[in-house]
């Protein structure tokens, strides 16, 4: 294989990035047509610790009363919406687009069962910090049988 040939791959490569890429906004709607409104999904580290499970998202330019969380079971549902704050006008030319604007959300499944009434979050230079207590496991114990 010459090295045109190589190029040819890498140029395929990009290209199929790119439509990954596209086709990941493009989801069926009630009535069976396709929609590309674009939810997007935050960058997310999850930690844990020997009490906590603890969620750190990546939320730069959301106000924290735009950030809704929900607890449900072992679903740990992180969703909200990030305003633009440069509003162009229809002729400006955008020369790099990369930062996601718009609705967002992330659903977490939680591998470990967690004490959903001691849930608490902060929210600190961008980042949502959420600590999730891990539920006690009870202690084993030696159950001793009687006679009848």
């Amino acid at each position: 294989m010459d090295i045109t040939d190589l190029e040819g791959l890498k140029y395929f490569e990009v290209l199929q990035n790119q439509m990954n890429q596209m086709m990941k906004d493009v989801r069926l709607t009630d009535s069976g047509g396709l929609s590309c409104d674009r939810i997007w999904k935050p960058a997310v580290d999850i930690y844990e610790t020997a009490e906590d499970v603890i969620v750190l998202v990546e939320v730069a330019g959301i106000k924290k009363e735009d950030i809704n969380l929900v607890f449900n079971k072992d679903l740990l549902i992180i969703a909200g919406r990030r305003e633009n704050p440069a509003q162009f006008a229809p002729t400006k030319k955008m020369h790099q687009v990369e930062i996601d604007f718009g609705y967002f959300e992330r659903i977490i499944k939680l591998a470990l069962p967690i004490d959903g009434e001691k849930i608490a979050a902060s929210y600190k230079d961008g980042f949502l910090w959420i600590h999730l207590p891990k539920l006690k496991k009870p202690a084993s114990r030696k159950i001793e049988i009687i006679s009848e």
